[in-house]
């Protein structure tokens, strides 16, 4: 899990322990971020989502793996997006790539009257599909506020989709 803050960035990574130290208060206590990793750790690869993705901040973490993937997901549904990436150079900023089309998984950006944008435009993030909740627990407003009639998560996500189907969240 990376998260980023006003001050700088931060990394919590699972596997990073003291010997007979709980992970979460080593990772607090120390700090960690992501100059203090160690030069020769064998990591392959690097896992980044939570917030909208940006140049520096894939420059920044790149550095320490050999990949970096960047994914879009939430607590609602599983992950839909993943861009895979070995050239932070190359990365358009705020990108998450395609949409991982699986198990009838669909996305859409939408204004603010529910209709689909044209290409280039920005809007609200929809996703649709067998796999996100069915409803918040004991709490029809909420999902009556968050899910549509016709079964369209509404994310709160402001992004965008390019020509080349290229999805771009900006938070």
């Amino acid at each position: 899990m990376l998260s980023s803050s006003t001050i700088g960035h931060s990394i919590a990574i699972s596997g990073f322990t003291d010997l007979g130290t709980d992970r979460l208060s080593a990772v607090t206590r120390e700090r960690c971020t992501v100059e203090e990793l160690p030069k020769d750790w064998p990591t392959k690869c690097f896992v980044i989502g939570g917030q909208p993705v940006t140049k520096a901040l894939t420059k920044d973490i790149g550095k320490h793996g050999e990949t970096l993937e960047v994914v879009y997901g939430c607590n609602e549904f599983f992950l839909s997006f993943s861009y895979h990436l070995t050239d932070t150079d190359a990365f358009p900023e705020f990108c998450c790539c395609p949409p991982l089309l699986f198990n009838g998984l669909q996305v859409k950006v939408v204004n603010e009257e529910g209709e689909t944008v044209s290409i280039n435009t920005r809007g609200e993030l929809w996703v649709k599909g067998p796999v996100f909740l069915k409803e918040y627990f004991h709490d029809p407003e909420k999902t009556a506020r968050a899910v549509t009639p016709d079964g369209w998560f509404k994310t709160d996500d402001l992004a965008m989709m390019d020509e080349e189907g290229r999805f771009y969240v900006y938070g």
